[in-house]
């Protein structure tokens, strides 16, 4: 996401004055908006806080809105409605709440907690890769969520370090629920936007002729684990056709052969979550998450302390 756009809100949300000159607060329905955050192709962001409290407290809720722009689009409207619709069915503590939902509003909105610490592909950028303990540790806390998610019917479709947020203490939570659907949906839909971000999507996910299936989550975490270890990604490719390529044929370098101080039972485990057929990989998280547990043990003692994952941000 790119920091959001300064430019005062219209429309539905009607302006108030407030006590700080600076941050001028709007409403909308229960909320005071009180600074933009970070904006998508489909929607902004905006710290708040509840209506009625003073300007002195802290902003600490995130009002997620449709650009003004994509009110009447049917795929933005059918994203939040699906977002809200998983938050109401799904809670995990790795995974973003859901607070309210208002999708059917004049200015469509879901508003969640603000989250403290950094997302992981801040840390990438910053570090280039994280020690090995502390990769594995992160990639099971979101496993956790995926495996939350699935039990409940849903696939998430969007993993990847952008989605993921890590605390100071190293809690992970998986954030962005606006592109989860059912494994029976189609992908094709007029009113579905391309499902995934492409550096990160399943083989499965790019072809008419395959079912989605909870393992197109784990091949996107997959990806991620390799980038977090490895510090790059898979298939670097910047032309989506040479991507799409990538992911259905190509096989990416072991990552024992890129640093050799990766253990091989790790190197083995991402480049089966990488396989190109959804049954070569662990065929459920609950599977994926006790082979990850089984190398943290076994990696415990060069984990860095908790704290180190948020001052890399």
């Amino acid at each position: 996401m790119n920091p959001a756009s300064t430019t005062p809100l219209s429309g539905g949300m009607r302006a108030r004055a407030a006590g700080n000159s600076t941050a001028p607060s709007k409403l909308l329905g229960n909320w005071q908006l009180h600074q933009p955050l970070a904006e998508g192709a489909l929607t902004k962001l905006y710290t708040a806080r509840p209506l009625g409290c003073p300007p002195s407290w802290p902003a600490d809720y995130v009002v997620k809105v449709l650009r003004a722009d994509m009110r009447r689009n049917p795929a933005a409207l059918m994203a939040m409605r699906r977002e809200a619709e998983v938050g109401r069915q799904c809670s995990h503590p790795n995974l973003v709440p859901i607070l309210e939902t208002h999708v059917d509003s004049d200015w469509p909105h879901i508003v969640m907690p603000r989250l403290e610490g950094a997302s992981l592909a801040m840390v990438i950028e910053r570090v280039g890769k994280l020690v090995v303990p502390q990769a594995l540790w992160l990639t099971r806390q979101v496993a956790q969520a995926l495996r939350h998610l699935h039990s409940q019917g849903w696939l998430h479709s969007d993993v990847k370090p952008a989605n993921i947020i890590v605390s100071r203490q190293g809690h992970a939570t998986l954030i962005d629920l606006a592109l989860a659907m059912r494994p029976s949906d189609s992908l094709y839909s007029p009113e579905r936007p391309l499902v995934g971000t492409m550096a990160y999507v399943a083989p499965e996910m790019l072809t008419s002729t395959s079912l989605t299936h909870p393992a197109s989550d784990i091949y996107s975490l997959g990806v991620t684990l390799y980038e977090l270890i490895s510090g790059r990604l898979p298939f670097g490719y910047a032309e989506a056709a040479r991507l799409v390529e990538a992911h259905l044929r190509e096989v990416p370098t072991d990552l024992d052969r890129l640093d050799s101080r990766v253990p091989g039972p790790i190197s083995d485990l991402v480049k089966r979550m990488l396989s190109k057929s959804p049954l070569r990989r662990p065929q459920s998280c609950d599977e994926l998450i006790d082979e990850l547990t089984d190398l943290e043990i076994e990696t415990l003692q060069s984990r860095l302390p908790a704290e180190a994952v948020q001052r890399l941000a």
